[in-house]
């Protein structure tokens, strides 16, 4: 496996232009991480066929108005700061759904990478953020594919970073956070590879690589979340242990266990339902004293009343999305001192 920082693509995008928000009134961060599934408006980039085609041969839909009307709704329910997106088509796509059903409110932040379906891990932005973002893709780090030995890329997406800094800070400056986008492997076989866990596994051990070629650049407790669909149950699932061995689920702070933390149901054909944490917003040891709170955001019916955890895969697809979205609330205070430093 491969990986270097120096290598990293880099975009840069400063949201001054639409701050509202001051430093000192910033006392909270919230970050959501939202699995959107298929999220396809339109032909993108990384699609060379008629549209047609293309989402019948990956077994997608472009989404309903009703989809992504409420898709908007537990986002603004929540009104995070920082989203990752999982599955989405590309930059435009995401862009256009915040232009529309977001009031604007985010800026989106997306490097297409390596999934052949077209779906790909973002990030949206509140434009009235007072920070920096710059983003960084890891996209290019390859592994030696113990199935038949061939050199390729890892990440089945891509592992982008999103790299937060206070206004005018140069990209030498220690960030006040850096938020890690994940969607693991699918566990759908490979050859030799019985539901893709050898692949899962080395993606996150990649990926704790990657946390700590940060802390090493940047100093041991710069701030990271690792935060996305991880493709197995993350409290349980052996090929998750190289995250768990360096940072923490925030359902597992003290005080916050017990939450309800089902992100995901499972519905087979013939077979019992199962529920699952798929989805994880893992926090390095520094961060956790600044945890607040974390939830599972569940769908609701016209009167606003959560909707209960679906029990047949019918049910399951009145939903907007398979995937529940994750929220994490973190106290600024002490933990980001440069960037907050105002605040406190």
């Amino acid at each position: 496996m491969k990986h270097s920082l120096l290598t990293a693509f880099v975009v840069l995008f400063s949201l001054a232009a639409f701050a509202d928000r001051s430093i000192e009134s910033t006392k909270q961060l919230k970050i959501m991480t939202y699995n959107m599934e298929n999220f396809f408006l339109h032909m993108g980039d990384n699609a060379k066929e008629p549209l047609a085609d293309f989402l019948k041969r990956v077994n997608a839909e472009i989404k309903t108005e009703s989809e992504m009307v409420a898709m908007a709704k537990a986002i603004s329910d929540e009104n995070p700061d920082l989203i990752v997106v999982e599955e989405v088509e590309n930059k435009e796509t995401i862009q256009a759904f915040s232009d529309k059903y977001l009031a604007s409110a985010y800026q989106a932040y997306l490097e297409l990478g390596n999934d052949e379906r077209g779906i790909n891990v973002g990030f949206l932005v509140k434009k009235d953020l007072p920070l920096q973002i710059t983003l960084e893709t890891h996209k290019e780090a390859t592994w030696k594919d113990p199935s038949d030995g061939q050199v390729t890329r890892l990440f089945s997406r891509d592992a982008p970073a999103l790299m937060i800094r206070r206004q005018g800070e140069t990209g030498a400056a220690v960030p006040a956070l850096i938020l890690i986008g994940n969607h693991a492997k699918s566990q759908r076989d490979r050859g030799g590879d019985p539901k893709s866990n050898i692949m899962r596994k080395a993606q996150m051990i990649e990926i704790a690589k990657i946390v700590g070629d940060y802390q090493k650049f940047y100093g041991q407790n710069v701030p990271i979340i690792v935060g996305g669909d991880f493709n197995n149950d993350v409290r349980m699932a052996p090929e998750i242990e190289p995250i768990r061995e360096i940072m923490m689920d925030p359902f597992d702070v003290k005080g916050i266990r017990g939450l309800p933390r089902m992100t995901h149901t499972f519905h087979p054909r013939g077979g019992r339902s199962s529920f699952h944490q798929l989805d994880a917003l893992f926090v390095t040891p520094g961060l956790t004293d600044n945890v607040v709170a974390i939830e599972t955001y569940r769908y609701k019916d016209a009167d606003g009343n959560a909707l209960p955890l679906p029990q047949t895969f019918n049910e399951r697809a009145r939903n907007p999305s398979d995937h529940y979205p994750l929220v994490l609330t973190l106290s600024t205070e002490d933990v980001f001192p440069e960037a907050f430093k105002a605040a406190n």
